[in-house]
């Protein structure tokens, strides 16, 4: 079994401290890194911890709550400028895209990698992606805004039963 390994890039409520940053959370699993949430500061925190951003393989959002979403433009950005080129799948609130899409237009930014998104589903458990050995749901949570919980398990393996 491969352990997960979580960071807690940061855990601070809407307004980050000197000593707290805001919501922002780091999944290791098998070789995936998957970003939850991405407050502003986010990129700032994960280099004080040295973590490569270029690694991330997915980003899921809760919800738009700024303390949840600011730093994420910022993060998509800067990947550009570093030169990614593979995908970055981002799963989150259905508006979410348009969002991205218009500070991506308004600051005249042409990706150099494809930014894939999928909407999350307000209407009850939804698998939102799964591979590299991992199944992610998302599921609606009570808050003042649609927002979505996760939960990320291992897939099960296919059992190697011989008949005899």
């Amino acid at each position: 079994m491969i352990p997960f390994q979580l960071t807690i890039i940061g855990a601070g409520s809407a307004i980050p401290t000197v000593h707290r940053a805001a919501t922002s959370q780091l999944l290791r699993y098998a070789g995936s890194q998957i970003l939850i949430d991405c407050a502003e500061g986010t990129q700032i925190q994960l280099k004080k911890l040295k973590i490569s951003a270029m690694r991330i393989d997915r980003i899921l959002i809760s919800h738009l709550h700024g303390d949840h979403y600011f730093g994420l433009i910022g993060l998509i950005s800067s990947m550009h400028l570093l030169g990614r080129n593979k995908p970055m799948f981002v799963y989150g609130p259905p508006e979410l895209i348009d969002i991205l899409l218009l500070q991506l237009k308004l600051s005249e930014t042409k990706l150099n990698y494809s930014l894939v998104f999928k909407p999350l589903d307000p209407d009850g458990e939804q698998l939102v992606f799964e591979g590299d050995g991992l199944q992610c749901f998302s599921f609606p949570v009570l808050h003042r805004i649609p927002t979505w919980g996760f939960r990320i398990e291992e897939q099960q393996a296919e059992r190697q039963i011989k008949p005899d």
